[in-house]
Formats: structure tokens, sequence, C-alpha cells
């Protein structure tokens, strides 16, 4: 018997999706892509993978980003990361990493985008605890920047301490826009894949109750609003609202029931 594909991918006949999985989780080799030359991994993820890298005419220092399984990405995989480009290739505010340039190496589209040295905005929280004016402070500028997404169609839908940080001049910026839903895109196609698939999008500690029930495509930005309201309660606090330390499932069902 055959080895399963998955519809998110189109492997060549006698690839399966086995050897794509143990393929994506190598560590690639530092050294060359297109005009960058990588210096560190920094970050892989269900979306991608992200290098510190260096502009190789320039020396201009980056976050480099291309989808995780690179060529042997599929159509659905290649699109969500092309509308990652252009949900943040439509913003520009001071809260907001911003998109340095993208080009296509080999095929594979890969995102230039400007390094931030900070830290999360919950390690900046818990050494702030003492002062709550200021961590409010903190959280205004971080719904300004949000809420510029918002008046522009875009939803981030995963906001959480990891895609917040703060930067070595104290200001926050919001990153990461790789599940992000640009209101105008009527892509019915895609959104019921992920309805079929059973896909949660965001991180269930902080994602709203539609996205971990099936129906993240209702998501607008009242989710982002949700997953909002869970970061400021934990940079209070230092404590997520509900126990997160058990299964997946029971994660789900206290955001669902609790």
């Amino acid at each position: 018997m055959e080895d399963p594909t998955p519809p998110e991918f189109g492997f060549d006949d006698g690839d399966t999706w086995l050897d794509a999985l143990r393929e994506a989780d190598r560590p690639m080799e530092l050294g060359r892509l297109g005009s960058w030359e990588l210096l560190e991994e920094i970050d892989r993820g269900g979306q991608g993978i992200v290098w510190r890298a260096r502009h190789a005419t320039s020396g201009c220092i980056a976050a480099l980003k291309r989808p995780l399984w690179g060529a042997l990405a599929g159509a659905r995989t290649r699109h969500r990361f092309e509308r990652e480009i252009e949900a943040a290739s439509g913003l520009d505010h001071p809260g907001i990493v911003k998109v340095i340039g993208r080009e296509s190496v080999d095929g594979q589209p890969v995102l230039a985008l400007e390094w931030v040295e900070g830290e999360r905005i919950d390690a900046w929280a818990a050494r702030h605890r003492h002062v709550t004016n200021d961590i409010l402070r903190q959280f205004l500028d971080i719904g300004e920047a949000v809420a510029h997404a918002h008046q522009r169609g875009v939803i981030h839908r995963d906001l959480k301490p990891s895609n917040i940080l703060v930067d070595a001049d104290g200001f926050p910026r919001v990153l990461d826009f790789g599940l992000a839903k640009i209101a105008a895109d009527d892509d019915e196609e895609d959104e019921s894949f992920v309805t079929r698939s059973s896909e949660v999008l965001g991180t269930p500690a902080y994602a709203a109750p539609e996205q971990l029930s099936g129906r993240s495509n209702e998501a607008d930005a009242r989710s982002d609003v949700y997953a909002l309201s869970i970061v400021l309660f934990e940079m209070l606090t230092g404590v997520l609202p509900y126990d997160t330390s058990g299964s997946l499932l029971e994660v789900v069902k206290a955001v669902l029931h609790t």
C-alpha cells in the first residue's frame, strides 16, 4: 500500500510525505540564498524557516524567510506565503516590522524583513510588572500597531508574546504575518481547505474560539482583540487565564468552554 500523500503537497512519483518531512526537518547548511548570506537559523515553524542574513552587496542585516518545504512546497503553501508577503508589504507603521524586499530563488519565494534586536513582550513585562502604567502604555502601542493593520484589512490571527518584540529603544514591534487574513481576499477555496483539514490557525493558548473550532475563515478583527486580551492578562499577571499545561485537547476545551 502506498504512503498517503496529504493534499497540501504534490510530490513526484516515488516520493513519500515521510521523506519530505525528514527533508524539511533537516537544518539547511549556511551559505548563500539568492543575494543573501545566511548567518544563523533563528526559527522554524509550521509555515517557514527564518534566518538572520546579510545582504551580499549592501551588508544589510535582515530576517530572511522562505516556506518550510522549500522546493517541495505545494500550491497552497506558496499561496499562503505570497499572502503573507502581500499583507506585510501593505503595512507601514513604526510598531510593525517592515518588509525590506522579496525575491525568487530557484523558484522559491524569499521574504526579507527588517531585523529587530529585542526581547519578547512577556519577558519585558516580567521586568516591569511593578509599574502597571508602563505595561499599559506599552500595550496601547501594540494596540495601535494592530489597529493599523485592521484599518488596512489585515487580520494577524497569531498574536502572541513571541510575535511581539520590544526593540533596543523600548518600543514594541509586531511581526510574523504568516497566518494573516486579508479581508478583501475572497479565496474561499483556500479557507475551506483549512476547515476541511481541521488545521488550527494560531497558537491554541492565544487563539480565539472560532480559530479552534474549525471556523478560522470567520476570524476578523475581534479574533485579534481576543488574542491581545490574553497577551495583556499575561503581561499584568505573569500567567495565562487558564491552565495550558495539559494536552492540546485540554487546552482547546479550556478556551472553548472556560
